[in-house]
């Protein structure tokens, strides 16, 4: 079966050589084989892409840069998606907050600048326990015992 399979790639290979490939399968066999394919027109993507090449990775120098320059892609990669998740998590933040405040003035009326302070600083576990316990509320006495 092993056989096959290597004599169908072979065959494959054999027919890519003989007929001109499109733009993205000449850049494939330009990194499969290091060399650009005979039979295709070379579009500019291609020539681009093969000059890049040997400005890179013909000489170390040019190698280092680009391993450097790839590095620092994954590093800003790496950065943006932390910033995102902690984006995420401050606007979750902000509505809980919202929400609290929101409920905390619905069933008090009118809420003391301290209070609200209180609550503004307080963190995700603390301003739940406040949500969960709405119906227990009914003065500002109330939601400082929930907050120690």
């Amino acid at each position: 079966m092993k056989t096959v399979l290597l004599q169908l790639q072979l065959l494959k290979e054999e027919f890519d050589m003989e007929n001109p490939l499109p733009e993205m399968e000449q850049l494939l066999y330009l990194f499969t084989y290091d060399q650009p394919h005979g039979n295709s027109e070379e579009s500019d993507l291609v020539k681009e892409v093969m000059n890049m090449h040997q400005q890179y990775m013909i000489n170390e120098d040019g190698l280092l840069k680009s391993y450097d320059i790839e590095r620092e892609k994954n590093i800003i990669a790496c950065k943006m998606e932390r910033n995102r998740e902690e984006g995420k998590q401050i606007g979750k933040m902000e509505t809980l907050l919202q929400i609290v405040i929101s409920l905390l003035k619905n069933a008090l009326g009118k809420l003391t600048p301290e209070l609200t302070l209180k609550i503004e600083e307080s963190n995700e576990e603390e301003l739940n326990n406040i949500v969960l316990r709405i119906f227990d509320i009914h003065s500002e006495n109330d939601v400082y015992q929930i907050l120690q």
